[in-house]
């Protein structure tokens, strides 16, 4: 017969009925769970670049390429007009002081120092036959005012014998004024004398001044002419580089004509441009950072070229470190100009995942994966780019390029 089952016995039968069907599900779900997680869409970790957000100062710069150049170059120009006889220097020859670059003809620099040099004898001849004629005539004016002395110191003691006779009654007052008369003549033709044996005397003085002046500049003219006489070999002045030459033989150069350029390689300077969109924000004295490989220099703008070349603005820089070992003829270096600084802002790690200042989308990591965020970001410096709102200090923001992926919200981190 039958008896009645347990209590005990009849949930645990219940239970059993039920624990099947649930643990299925709970199966069930979990799969789906990690389905769905496995098939959301992720990146590979290892392939993303990520970088901090931290505050600190940030230094504003404006970016651009350059080249480096001798700080001086020293140009050579003729001092003679003359054809090119011979080149013997290319440009980016080595030079040392006194190596010869080009010869050019002396012919006609030395027809014009004959010349000089003729000139200059006859007017020292001229000047001999004024000095000869300016002693005759002072001789000879001098003898006449001696002797025009002696007759009026006669005529003197004859005016005294004449008053003292006609105090005596002896002779009339007519010859007495007559004698007088003499007398004051002859002080008159004397005086005459003496004025123009002065004015004689001043007149040749300026006649052999002007000829002294004539022969020290023909003298200057006689050295000019005997340097470019001697400049006929163009020589380098002091080791350096050839930069540029004149090369065409035969072809007739003026005085003040340039030769050839000579750069000092102990020295350099930088040629830099940007885009003319930076123009307005470049001025003399700005600081400059120049990268030179892995050197980086100070410097400073010196000039800021007016013109526009092809959408670009050119300056220069001047170097603290001039002569530093890293820098050479024509290296292509990076510049950044110093435009302003910023003190206690957010910054971030630059990276391809900015795109320029403004508002735009970033990823952010958190935990094991990737959330999209928009973000404003601001000016931009050497290494970090200024947060302007949207992030805190301490997250951690994906750098890498990631624009193709900002369509999703979320990203997983494999």
């Amino acid at each position: 017969m039958d008896r009645e089952l347990p209590a005990a016995q009849i949930r645990r039968d219940r239970l059993r009925r039920w624990a099947r069907p649930l643990l299925a599900l709970a199966i069930v779900g979990l799969g789906l769970f990690g389905l769905g997680r496995w098939l959301r869409p992720g990146v590979d970790s290892d392939r993303l670049r990520t970088a901090v957000v931290e505050r600190g100062d940030l230094e504003v710069v404006v970016g651009a390429t350059g080249t480096v150049q001798p700080a001086s170059e020293q140009v050579l120009a003729s001092r003679l007009e003359a054809r090119v006889l011979a080149v013997h220097r290319t440009p980016g020859a080595l030079l040392e002081e006194g190596d010869l670059i080009l010869s050019l003809d002396p012919e006609a620099a030395r027809r014009v120092l004959d010349q000089i040099e003729a000139r200059e004898e006859e007017a020292r001849a001229r000047r001999r036959e004024l000095e000869a004629q300016a002693e005759e005539a002072v001789t000879d004016r001098e003898t006449r005012r001696r002797i025009q002395e002696l007759e009026l110191e006669e005529l003197i003691y004859l005016a005294e014998q004449q008053r003292q006779l006609f105090d005596e009654g002896l002779i009339s007052e007519a010859a007495l004024r007559a004698s007088r008369t003499a007398v004051e003549r002859a002080r008159l033709e004397l005086e005459a004398l003496a004025r123009g044996l002065e004015a004689s005397r001043r007149s040749f003085a300026e006649q052999v001044r002007s000829l002294d002046a004539e022969l020290q500049r023909l003298a200057s003219e006689r050295e000019a002419a005997a340097e470019g006489l001697a400049s006929s070999e163009v020589r380098s002045p002091r080791a350096g580089v050839l930069t540029w030459v004149t090369e065409e033989e035969g072809v007739l150069v003026r005085p003040g004509d340039r030769l050839a350029r000579i750069a000092d390689l102990q020295r350099f300077r930088v040629e830099a441009s940007t885009s003319d969109l930076h123009a307005a924000r470049l001025h003399p004295g700005q600081a400059v950072r120049v990268k030179v490989g892995d050197v980086t220099l100070d410097g400073a703008i010196e000039r800021v070229l007016p013109e526009v070349e092809s959408g670009g603005v050119r300056f220069r820089v001047s170097l603290e470190r001039a002569d530093d070992p890293a820098l050479r003829v024509n290296r292509r270096v990076e510049v950044l100009v110093i435009t302003r600084r910023l003190d206690g802002v957010l910054t971030v790690d630059r990276g391809p995942f900015a795109n320029g200042s403004g508002p735009q989308n970033v990823f952010v990591v958190v935990g094991d994966e990737l959330r999209r965020r928009r973000v404003e970001l601001g000016a931009s410096g050497d290494r970090h780019i200024e947060v302007v709102r949207g992030l805190d200090e301490g997250e951690v923001v994906v750098v890498s390029d990631l624009r193709e992926r900002m369509d999703q919200e979320r990203l997983k981190l494999r």
